[in-house]
């Protein structure tokens, strides 16, 4: 995967958003405020979602590099 972060800026970019919204989500999951709970959801979405597209963007290279 570090040649894959190497190689593609999408990449590169997808796991910085969801290094942030893991760290984000890591605050409002410690500070457990009742008011966060729709944020928290959100993030949670949004982790799943990049996820995926990360998943996505990992089989791809594989299709196009053979390995």
């Amino acid at each position: 995967m570090s040649r894959l972060a190497l190689r593609s800026e999408k990449f590169r970019s997808l796991c910085e958003e969801y290094g942030l919204a893991v760290e984000a989500l890591d605050r409002l999951e410690v500070l457990n405020h009742p008011k966060d709970v729709e944020r928290m959801r959100e993030f949670r979405t949004l982790i799943a979602d990049l996820t995926e597209e990360l998943k996505n963007e990992f089989m791809a290279s594989r299709d196009v590099t053979g390995s």
